[in-house]
C-alpha cells in the first residue's frame, strides 16, 4: 500500500477526532447527568466550602427511563414486502429470515442498547458484519460504543455514503488476538507495538487529547504509552475504517426492479443470458464500499469490497437529535440546566432550613466565645449563654423564608424538565391535577408527540437494519438451510427449508431461494401508549363477539399476543382444541397449503357434480312417478269406460236375440216376414 493512502487514512483519523471533540465532551457530560452526577467534581468543592452539603436530585434518570421503557413496550417490526408477484410468497420467508437473524444475535437487546445511546449520549450504532466462526450464524450483529465510532465530521451522522467519506471504529484490543487475526503481520505488530508503548504525544500521528473510551480506561488504570498502545496491559486500538470508492461498471436492469452487474468472472453464456433478458443494460459509474485495517502507520488488511452485495456503511447509526453543526446530542442535553438547578436549590434549601444567621455587637465579649456561640446556634440542639447586659445585641434569625423561595424555583424547574422532554406526570404515572379522563389522556399523548421525532428516527434506524440483514441474508444464505418459522397470527411453528433444490422433467429448480427477488424493507406501526394497546385490544374482543366461529381462533390469537399475560402461549395452546384449530394444519408449509387449497376445490367439484347428479335422479324419479300415475289414471279412466261399453254391448245383444227370436217366430207361422237388418255393434 502506498504511504500516501495511509497518510490519507491517518488524517481522517484526525479529522474525524478533532471535529467530533465538542460534542463529545457534550455527550459524556450527558451521560454522567444519567448516572447522577448532577453536580462536577469542582461545583460539589465550592458547594462544601461555602457550607452546603449538596444532595444530587436526579431527575433525569427516570426521565430518560420513562422513554426507553416505551420502547421496550412498543417495538418495532421489521417486513419484507415485495417488489413483484412472483416474490409475494417468499416475501414471508424473508420476515421471518430477517427475524431469525436478530433472534440468533440477540438483536432486540442490541437495539434497545443502542437506543438507549440515542437518547442519552445522542449517538448509537449496530453494526451488520459476516462471522466467520462456523458454530454460530453466518451474519453477525453487533454493537459499536459510540465513544469508539467516528465520522467524516463534515457529513451527517445518518451515514449516507453518498455525503459521508469514511467511517471508522477504533477499539482496544490484546496485542496476541489481533495478532492472530493478522499471523503475517506478527513481527511488524510487535515491532510497532514496542514502538508506540515508549511515545509520547508529540509524534505525527499521534496528536489527540484523551477521548472519552480513553476517560473510560483512566477510571480502572493508569494510561501508560500512546492512543495506539496500552503497554500495561498489551493491548493495542487498532482503526477498522470504511470509505465508498467511485467505480465504472456495466449493469442489467429488469422491469421487477432487480439490478445485476456483469463482471468479468461471469461464464459468457451467462453474460449472453442476461443481456438477452434484461430490459436495459447501462455503463455507469457508482459507488463501491471498502475495508481497510490499520495501526498507525502498519497496514493490516489491504481495501477490498465489503462481502455483502450492498455499498452502504455496514453501520446502522441510532441518532438523537441533531444541532445546528449536524452534530448529534441526547435528552439530557436541553435538560441539563435544569437537573442542576433541582440540585443546587434542594441542597441550597435544606442548608438554609438547618442554618442560623447570628449577629452580635462588637461589644458583645471575646470573638472566640462568639464563634462558640455562633457554633451552638446551629446545631439542633444548640445551647448557649448569653449575658444579660449583651443579651438584647445578640440576634438569632433563620432563613425559611429564602428555603421556602427556592423551593417554589425548584418544582419550576422539576416542571420544565417534563415539559422539555415530554416525560410530563401523567406519562410517568405521577399523580397529576387533571382530574378529567379525557384531558389526562390528552395530556399523555402530549407526551408522545415531544417524543415523536425521537421514535421517528428509531424507525428510520430500524428499516436501515432491516435493509443490510436483508442483503446480508441473500449475500449469505446461499446454500440449502433449515429455518424455523413462527406464524405470526396463529403462534404455530414449522420448518421451511430454503434453496431447496428440486430436479423434475425441466431440470434442477430452487425453491424459497432467498438469494433472488426484490424486497423492500417496511417497519411495522406500534401503539404510542398503554392505552393505545389496551383500546386495540378491546376492539379486537368486541370482532371476536360478532364474528363467525371459523374467525375467532384467529382473533384470539392476535389479542393474546397484543397482551402482557403470562405464559400466553402455553394457555393458547390449551384452547385451540375447544376453539377447533387444528395443529396439524397450522404446521403445513404454504406448499402444502396450496395443495390443500387445491384438494378442497377439487372435493366441492365433486361434490357439486355429485349433489347434481342426484338431483337429476329425483327429477327422473319423479318424472316416472307421474308417468306411472298417468298409466294408473289412463287404467281407470279405460276401466270405466269398458264398463260403458259392456252395458252397450249387452243392450245390443240382447234387442239382437229379441228380434232373432221374432224372425223365427214368424217363420214357423209362415207368414211373410222382412228379414231384420243388422244392427251397428257399439264400440
Amino acid at each position: 500500500m502506498a504511504k500516501k493512502d495511509i497518510r490519507t487514512w491517518l488524517s481522517w483519523v484526525n479529522d474525524a477526532r478533532f471535529g467530533s471533540r465538542v460534542w463529545r465532551l457534550d455527550s459524556w457530560r450527558d451521560s454522567e447527568l444519567y448516572d447522577g452526577e448532577i453536580l462536577t467534581r469542582a461545583d460539589i468543592k465550592k458547594a462544601v466550602q461555602a457550607g452546603i452539603d449538596p444532595v444530587m436530585i436526579n431527575r433525569i434518570f427516570p426521565t430518560v427511563n420513562m422513554i426507553l421503557g416505551s420502547e421496550s413496550i412498543n417495538r418495532f417490526d421489521v417486513v419484507a414486502k415485495a417488489r413483484t408477484t412472483k416474490d409475494s410468497e417468499i416475501s414471508q420467508t424473508m420476515t421471518e429470515a430477517i427475524r431469525f437473524v436478530m433472534d440468533q444475535n440477540d438483536g432486540r437487546y442490541l437495539v434497545s442498547e443502542a437506543f438507549k445511546n440515542q437518547v442519552i449520549p445522542g449517538f448509537g450504532a449496530l453494526a451488520v458484519v459476516p462471522n466467520h466462526d462456523p458454530r454460530f450464524e453466518k451474519i453477525r450483529l453487533e454493537h459499536w460504543d459510540w465513544k469508539e465510532t467516528f465520522w467524516d465530521p463534515f457529513a451527517s451522522p445518518w451515514l449516507d455514503p453518498l455525503r459521508c467519506r469514511y467511517v471508522f471504529r477504533q477499539k482496544w484490543c490484546d496485542l496476541e488476538d489481533l495478532i492472530t487475526a493478522f499471523p503475517s503481520k506478527k513481527k511488524e505488530l510487535r515491532e510497532v507495538f514496542d514502538e508506540y508503548t515508549g511515545y509520547t504525544s508529540t509524534g505525527d500521528y499521534n496528536m489527540w487529547a484523551d477521548d472519552e473510551a480513553n476517560l473510560v480506561e483512566e477510571q480502572k488504570r493508569t494510561l501508560i504509552g500512546s492512543d495506539w498502545a496500552d503497554s500495561k496491559r498489551r493491548r493495542v486500538r487498532p482503526v477498522e475504517m470504511f470509505f465508498p470508492k467511485l467505480e465504472t461498471g456495466m449493469f442489467a436492469t429488469f422491469a421487477d426492479g432487480r439490478v445485476i452487474e456483469a463482471t468479468e468472472a461471469m461464464d459468457p453464456r451467462d453474460l449472453f443470458q442476461l443481456f438477452n433478458a434484461a430490459q436495459e443494460v447501462v455503463q455507469a459509474t457508482v459507488k463501491r464500499m471498502y475495508a481497510c485495517t490499520f495501526l498507525g502507520q502498519l497496514t493490516l488488511q489491504e481495501p477490498a469490497r465489503t462481502p455483502f452485495n450492498h455499498d452502504y456503511y455496514p453501520v446502522v447509526p441510532f441518532v438523537g437529535y441533531l444541532d445546528r453543526f449536524n452534530s448529534p446530542f441526547g435528552v439530557p442535553r436541553q435538560v441539563r440546566g435544569q437537573s442542576e438547578e433541582v440540585t443546587r436549590r434542594r441542597s441550597m434549601a435544606l442548608a438554609l432550613l438547618k442554618s442560623k444567621r447570628v449577629r452580635a455587637s462588637d461589644k458583645c465579649g471575646d470573638p472566640e466565645k462568639l464563634q462558640q456561640l455562633y457554633q451552638e446556634a446551629n446545631k439542633l440542639d444548640g445551647f448557649m449563654v448569653v449575658p444579660d447586659e449583651h443579651f438584647d445585641k445578640f440576634i438569632i434569625e433563620d432563613d425559611i423564608q429564602l428555603a421556602d423561595a427556592h423551593v417554589r424555583f425548584l418544582e419550576h424547574a422539576e416542571k420544565e424538565i417534563g415539559e422539555i422532554s415530554g416525560a410530563n406526570d401523567p406519562s410517568m404515572g405521577y399523580r397529576s391535577n387533571v382530574k378529567s379522563g379525557v384531558a389526562l389522556e390528552k395530556e399523555k399523548q402530549s407526551s408522545a408527540v415531544v417524543l415523536s421525532s425521537v421514535f421517528d428516527n428509531l424507525r428510520r434506524s430500524t428499516r436501515i437494519l432491516g435493509t443490510l440483514c436483508r442483503s446480508a441474508i441473500q449475500s449469505s444464505w446461499t446454500g440449502e438451510k433449515i429455518l424455523r418459522i413462527t406464524d405470526r397470527l396463529t403462534g404455530a411453528e414449522k420448518f421451511v427449508e430454503l434453496n431447496k433444490r428440486i430436479a423434475d422433467e425441466s431440470g434442477i429448480r430452487i425453491e424459497n431461494n432467498v438469494t433472488q427477488g426484490r424486497f423492500d424493507i417496511v417497519v411495522s406501526e406500534a401503539p404510542a401508549t398503554d392505552t393505545v394497546r389496551e383500546q386495540n385490544l378491546n376492539l379486537i374482543i368486541e370482532w371476536v363477539k360478532k364474528s363467525p366461529p371459523q374467525i375467532i381462533p384467529h382473533l384470539m390469537h392476535l389479542a393474546f399476543e397484543m397482551s402482557n399475560l403470562p405464559n400466553k402461549e402455553q394457555l393458547l395452546a390449551r384452547i385451540k382444541p375447544v376453539l377447533g384449530v387444528n395443529p396439524a394444519e397450522e404446521e403445513m408449509t404454504t406448499e402444502e397449503r396450496k395443495q390443500m387449497v387445491v384438494q378442497e376445490l377439487e372435493a366441492q367439484k365433486q361434490a357439486q357434480a355429485q349433489a347434481a347428479e342426484i338431483e337429476g335422479q329425483k327429477v327422473q324419479l319423479e318424472l316416472q312417478k307421474m308417468d306411472l300415475e298417468n298409466q294408473k289414471v289412463q287404467a281407470e279412466i279405460f276401466k270405466i269406460l269398458g264398463e260403458q261399453d259392456l252395458k252397450k254391448f249387452e243392450a245390443w245383444l240382447k234387442k239382437e236375440r229379441h228380434d232373432i227370436d221374432a224372425f223365427k217366430d214368424g217363420l214357423a207361422a209362415g207368414a211373410q216376414i222382412q228379414q231384420p237388418q243388422p244392427m251397428e255393434v257399439p264400440n
